[in-house]
């Protein structure tokens, strides 16, 4: 892997954080965007079928509940990953299915930056899923009507799918690095 290479994986891990960013913001703005029309006595759970069975009164609290929770996740992954991609003794705490001990300084290099892009991958994926959540939730907040659960499903495994094909990956190109 040259310096060149080094630096455009720096910059897709950079991008993909920045991204990330983006949908923390986006999850904020619609949260803060939809509070007003919310009512005062808001519906926060759905029984099977759809109908609202339980209620909260409405808070600020309890609306940026799940904003706030990606904003930390997206904090404590994106410093995951750059801690994987800087620090030279990451790869020990980081399970991965190759002998770490047998490789050079490049592919050391090579396997941290792989595997802060997938973890940068894995941190978009479950904001982005989220955001979605938190978007389906507040609609259905002011609602009788749950959430639909149909689409609620399809986004929660379609997120899932994204992370296993990512941890796939992951994988085949980190074994292909400590062969090569």
């Amino acid at each position: 892997m040259t310096v060149q290479d080094s630096g455009n994986r720096l910059r897709t891990i950079a991008t993909l954080q920045a991204v990330a960013l983006v949908v923390v913001a986006a999850s904020f703005w619609q949260t803060v965007a939809a509070y007003p029309a919310l009512p005062h006595t808001m519906a926060v759970h759905w029984s099977v079928a759809g109908q609202a069975d339980g209620w909260a009164a409405k808070s600020w609290g309890k609306v940026l509940l799940l904003p706030l929770i990606q904003a930390g996740t997206c904090l404590v992954l994106a410093g995951m990953s750059f801690w994987v991609a800087f620090s030279p003794g990451a790869l020990a705490y980081v399970n991965l299915p190759i002998d770490k001990s047998g490789l050079s300084d490049e592919q050391s290099l090579q396997v941290r930056l792989l595997t802060a892009q997938g973890m940068s991958v894995i941190n978009l994926l479950v904001l982005a899923t989220l955001t979605y959540l938190n978007y389906v939730i507040l609609r259905a907040a002011g609602s009788d009507r749950g959430p639909g659960s149909a689409a609620t499903m399809v986004t929660v495994l379609a997120g899932t799918a994204g992370i296993l094909v990512t941890v796939t990956w992951l994988i085949r190109a980190v074994r292909r690095t400590a062969r090569s």
